[in-house]
């Protein structure tokens, strides 16, 4: 048997074969049946596992039937020796991956028919275990040697997998078999690492990576574990060291003169960053990393340890040039300091480190525990707002952390325990300083109709965002004996969830903010109160917040039985039960939901030997209700606004109309009172429905897969999910909130209260709204020959529905209400059917083809050198995109004739579609990446590797997509019939934009050009 050429192809391979068994698992399984060469099955047979990524050895013994099975192994690979009187002692290597079930059956032969030790070849290469119940894509970190990949970030490696589909409507996340991007599961070491509002994460601040061990992309779960999510799971682990010192420093290059500089298109004027000046300064960005792995107590205890060494970064910027402007008035000079129009530099910093310590007690109990620490801090950062003022910067610090601890064991040969405890936190903070000089920001409206800050920066530096999560999990199976009826593989547990935010989003230090109209050449501000000009009234607004913490939890058990009757036929059979629960920053409970999700699946072997599998599936999977939906109705990051206007120390119309720094921050010359209140902003009036529970997707899935002798593999899926009772806002006519103003009770108690009414949101569950997905992937891996390896995919999906939920727009909240529901009584009563404000169509996610291909070579030289290369080519259908236009709506004339005191609050716009949504699509891409790679070795164990990353090699640039801006336009107002309230022209182009579809273009709508990537850097 090759070593290098079973190790290489077991490496590929695993990139499309890897259906696995539970979302959090960091263990595999290998199972099978040893027999006679004449075919009878033995029993007693001895068989020893031994891998460099399993602390000791592993020993198991053949039951009556032959069969043996060995649970919670680490991945990597796998030597097995078999040994029973009477037959010859052998060997064999087995690749297993993360979450893997894989079966291997072995033939001894009698000590007769050999006269030693020989390395047997087993029936057939290891192949997936019909007990493995489910779809996934498994990507080790050998294979990311291999393969051209801008990062490894967990969406990026994501990306390799078929199903799965980038949303640019909704930041770039990913989506996975037609789910909204929310929902989908990011597990680190067992870590929920996903972000408790936007529901996605890279990853990359919580690992290096170079210590990610391997990635599992799990499209379809079937089994009743998973739950919490409506996608898909990304499950990495990290290396855990070994018995040998390892290590790796790595070095990544690239250079401003390395990238191709885009076409310019129809708009010369617009250089690329690469051009021009940034082509001049050419500037090298350069990053290093180290890990280092290896035992502290050979055979029982191992450590991994990895950081970021990353130098400063400065970044250049420039203050607003305000040289020649007045106060907004135009009334008088205005103040301008030295700084204005110049430049000056935002330094970035970033700390990582990690570790993971993994404890053998013995062959048979395992507990680990990792960690990880990244702090990024930037200096003099300019936020929120324009500024010629040094003060008015702002400095920034996000840290990201992970702490895990899990116990694996093998209670008794039939029975296996897991267990685990991970916390996750978060903290986006940085902003202005309470202690600074002059602590309150002061805004000053000029006369180019911007507006400048002053004193101090943005938000509060005291505060930040906290988004924890903390997970605990535990998982019990129970491997029956096998009977006349088959056997069965029962598994029951649970699975804990507390999402804790803690987030006053305070938009200043003080938590006031002052707008002044101008500030004049002698430093003091311009005053204009409210009666001397409506338009342009100077301003303060008090914030509301609360430092407390709003809490998401969800408790979930499920119970699971995989049946395998014989050879041919399994049955899988599995429920789940989720409890969601949440309460507001005071503590008060604001949903409670619980729902049971129902699973099946069916697996049909015709030969009895896994080389051909066929599989039916149903499952319901309950979604989670993410911080970004379930803060909603609380104070965290929704701090109330109330805003009053200037009255001066003389509370006359005229008075004061140049302000010092300290006549403007006392409160006593802001007319706090029910005369000074000009209005409220915030979620005021947003209810959530009592009996609002999590949405849900039904998902059915035929898939056929077939194992080649020679480990080569092939594999058809066909799937379609329905989403149900997505979550949508309803507002009505008439139905309003009443909000007391709080400022004046607390600041002028005299004054009489004013009750301001305010339109009323409620959240509900809405079956109206439609997500179907309908798709068809095909996955493919060939061992050509000992060096070659050619693997791939390719999905054909549709994606339709009425509505986008929480991918709408590109707004990054994890839930965007709807047209529908909102004041629809204004459509009905106009004769517009739901069709007509609300069609049916495409949705942001959908992606028609998307196709993915890579040639492999790998080759091995006497000396020690390893030479590999990797081309991989990916095509990728355009985009949708509609039509759509903010239309008039007469929500509020509606609310005017109802008798509604706040009908100018009512909507005034909707969306409007012109045609089906996603009526046209931006171009199909493609892309030819190439990767070569040398490992060279020095002395001892130490080896010097380089590798040269070209993206798009063949430089062909593309043009993607135009500027759609223009489209929809148009100012014909309708005023009667069934399309009143609406702009009759459904498009206008600008002027000389007609030339491609919708409108110009430039270099930004250009793709394919080609960039180069350096690694360089030491192994041992």
């Amino acid at each position: 048997m090759n070593m290098f050429s079973n190790r290489f192809s077991a490496l590929m391979l695993t990139l499309v074969v890897a259906p696995a068994l539970v979302a959090q698992e960091s263990t595999g399984t290998i199972r099978g049946t040893v027999r006679a060469k004449g075919g009878d099955v033995l029993a007693g047979v001895q068989i020893r596992f031994a891998s460099t990524s399993l602390i000791g050895v592993r020993n198991v013994v053949t039951d009556a039937q032959g069969n043996y099975r060995a649970p919670l192994l680490p991945p990597g690979l796998y030597r097995l020796t078999l040994t029973r009187s009477g037959f010859v002692t052998s060997s064999l290597d087995v690749q297993l991956g993360l979450g893997q079930v894989m079966r291997q059956d072995v033939n001894l032969a009698a000590e007769k028919e050999a006269g030693a030790t020989v390395e047997v070849v087993a029936t057939s290469a290891a192949a997936v275990d019909k007990t493995d119940v489910k779809t996934s894509t498994n990507i080790t970190s050998e294979q990311l040697d291999v393969l051209p990949r801008t990062t490894r970030g967990m969406e990026t490696v994501a990306l390799l997998a078929p199903g799965v589909a980038v949303n640019s409507a909704a930041g770039g996340r990913i989506s996975i078999r037609g789910a909204q991007t929310t929902q989908n599961r990011f597990m680190l070491n067992g870590t929920d690492i996903a972000d408790n509002v936007f529901g996605n994460s890279s990853g990359r601040s919580f690992y290096v990576d170079d210590s990610v061990e391997e990635t599992q992309v799990i499209q379809s779960p079937v089994h009743a574990r998973y739950g919490n999510f409506t996608g898909g799971v990304i499950n990495a682990i990290t290396k855990s060291g070994g018995n040998t010192f390892t290590g790796i420093w790595r070095t990544n290059l690239s250079r401003t003169s390395w990238s191709a500089e885009a076409p310019r298109g129809l708009r010369p004027g617009q250089v690329p960053p690469n051009a021009g000046t940034g082509r001049t300064e050419d500037l090298r960005n350069a990053s290093h990393t180290l890990l280092v792995g290896g035992p502290i107590i050979k055979d029982h205890l191992w450590f991994s340890v990895s950081t970021k060494l990353t130098p400063q970064t400065s970044s250049s910027n420039s203050f607003s040039n305000v040289a020649g402007l007045t106060t907004w008035d135009g009334n008088a000079p205005a103040y301008i300091t030295a700084f204005s129009g110049q430049p000056f530099q935002t330094v970035s910093d970033t700390k990582f480190y990690e570790g993971k310590l993994t404890w053998g007690i013995n062959t048979n109990h395992t507990v680990d525990a990792s960690t990880s620490y990244s702090k990024s801090t930037t200096t003099d950062q300019l936020q929120a707002g324009s500024t010629f003022d040094p003060a008015a910067l702002m400095d920034g610090e996000y840290v990201d952390k992970y702490f895990s601890v899990g116990y694996r064991g093998m209670l008794t040969p039939s029975m296996n325990l897991e267990a685990r405890y991970a916390n996750k936190r978060s903290a986006l903070g940085g902003g202005g300083s309470a202690s600074a000089a002059l602590p309150q920001r002061i805004g000053a409206a000029y006369s180019n109709g911007g507006t400048y800050y002053f004193n101090n920066g943005p938000f509060n530096g005291d505060a930040p965002d906290n988004r924890d999560t903390k997970t605990a999990t535990a998982h019990l199976t129970w491997f029956s004996p096998e009977t006349s009826m088959g056997s069965h593989m029962v598994e029951a547990g649970f699975e804990g969830i507390r999402r804790e935010r803690q987030a006053p989003n305070d938009q200043t230090p003080t938590g006031i903010r002052l707008w002044t109209s101008g500030r004049n050449a002698d430093g003091t501000y311009r005053m204009v109160t409210l009666q001397e000009d409506p338009d342009w009234w100077t301003a303060i607004e008090l914030g509301i917040s609360d430092n407390g913490t709003a809490i998401t939890e969800s408790q979930s058990f499920y119970l699971n039985d995989t049946w395998t009757l014989n050879n041919h036929i399994q049955l899988m059979g599995g429920v789940r039960y989720d409890k969601i629960s949440a309460e507001d920053t005071l503590g008060g409970s604001t949903i409670s939901s619980d729902r049971i999700s129902p699973r099946f699946q069916v697996t049909y072997d015709p030969r009895g030997d896994q080389s051909w599998i066929f599989r039916g599936s149903w499952a319901r999977y309950v979604g989670q209700l993410h911080d970004g939906f379930t803060n909603k109705f609380t104070f965290a990051g929704n701090p109330i606004r109330e805003f009053f206007v200037w009255k001066g120390p003389t509370d006359t119309p005229t008075s004061n109309r140049a302000a010092t720094y300290a006549e403007v921050v006392d409160l006593n010359n802001w007319d706090i009172s029910a005369r000074g209140f000009m209005g409220v902003g915030g979620a005021l009036g947003v209810n959530v429905d009592p009996d609002l529970k999590a949405p849900y997707t039904d998902e059915i899935s035929l898939s056929a897969a077939h194992t080649y002798a020679n480990g080569s593999y092939l594999r058809f899926t066909f799937s379609r999910r329905d989403s149900k009772d997505q979550l949508n806002d309803y507002q009505f006519i008439g139905d309003e909130y009443n909000y007391t103003v709080r400022s004046i009770a607390r600041l002028n108690p005299s004054s009489p209260a004013v009750v301001v009414p305010t339109p009323a949101t409620y959240w509900v569950n809405d079956n109206r709204i439609e997500r179907i997905y309908t798709g068809a992937e095909f996955e493919f891996n060939f061992v050509l020959n000992r060096n070659w390896n050619f693997g791939g995919n390719y999905t054909f999906s549709r994606l339709t529905g009425n509505g986008e939920g929480a991918d709408s727009g590109g707004r990054n909240t994890s839930s965007v209400g709807d047209v529908l529901g909102n004041y629809e009584e204004s459509h009905i009563d106009r004769d517009r059917p739901m069709d007509y404000y609300a069609p049916g169509g495409y949705l942001a996610s959908d992606q028609t083809h998307r196709a993915t291909a890579h040639l492999d070579y790998r080759r091995s030289f006497e000396s020690g050198a390893v030479f590999t290369s990797s081309l991989l080519f990916n095509y990728n259908s355009g985009g949708v995109g509609s039509v759509t236009r903010a239309n008039r709506f007469e929500a509020y004339i509606d609310a005017y004739y109802a008798g509604s005191a706040a009908w100018q609050s009512y909507a005034t716009t909707y969306t409007r579609y012109w045609g089906q949504r996603g009526m046209w699509r931006d171009n199909d891409t493609y892309n030819a990446d190439l990767k070569l790679a040398v490992d060279v070795p020095l002395v001892s164990k130490l080896r010097y590797y380089l590798e040269v990353t070209v993206f798009n090699v063949f430089n062909v640039w593309q043009l993607r997509g135009y500027d759609t801006g223009s489209i929809g336009g148009g100012s014909s107002y309708v005023t009667d019939g069934p399309k009143s309230g609406f702009w009759a022209q459904p498009m206008a182009f600008k002027p000389g934009y007609g030339y491609t579809g919708f409108g110009a273009y430039g270099y930004g709508n250009y793709t394919g050009g080609r960039s180069v990537v350096l690694s360089t850097g030491f192994k041992w």
